[in-house]
């Protein structure tokens, strides 16, 4: 199923984006999927100290509501996971990000349709950055591609301790 075949798919999507990108992150990564699902992990300010947090639309379940005729409200299932952060591999993966010396603005690259979109978004104080590229990274930001990589994994997995669990679901 694509937009053009259910109209309510390209609202359900930025329904979705923002709820999977919203709040005070100091660190997210996001990952759009070009026709099918989205993603954030990262790392937020809590009162206690940070969580990192995992949260993901479910796509595929969305999709088969509106199929199904069964949609109702129009509003996106987010599952999210949060974990308490350990401040010292908080500060580790931040620090390492800001070392990679990378060209602010990479040189063009050909343009891609299809795909998937990689979002690094950090803040530090008063200051933040985003890194955005599709599919492959461009010229020079190959490091910053392989820190995704790593950082994507060590965060889906918690880097931290107990979590909790909280699903948005639609039904």
């Amino acid at each position: 199923m694509d937009q053009e075949q259910h109209p309510d798919l390209a609202q359900l999507r930025a329904l979705a984006e923002r709820a999977v990108t919203e709040g005070r992150w100091t660190l997210r990564l996001t990952t759009h999927v070009a026709l099918g699902g989205l993603g954030s992990v990262g790392i937020m300010p809590t009162r206690g100290g940070e969580a990192v947090v995992v949260r993901f639309w479910d796509f595929n379940g969305d999709v088969q509501r509106l199929q199904s005729g069964n949609a109702g409200e129009l509003k996106p299932t987010i599952h999210e996971r949060q974990f308490t952060a350990n401040p010292e591999n908080s500060r580790s993966l931040i620090g390492q990000l800001a070392l990679l010396n990378v060209p602010v603005l990479p040189a063009p690259g050909g343009l891609t349709v299809d795909g998937v979109l990689y979002e690094i978004y950090c803040e530090r104080g008063q200051h933040s950055t985003t890194m955005r590229w599709v599919s492959t990274a461009p010229k020079g930001w190959e490091t910053v591609a392989v820190w995704f990589q790593a950082a994507w994994a060590g965060l889906s997995n918690g880097i931290g301790g107990s979590a909790t669990e909280t699903d948005e679901s639609n039904d």
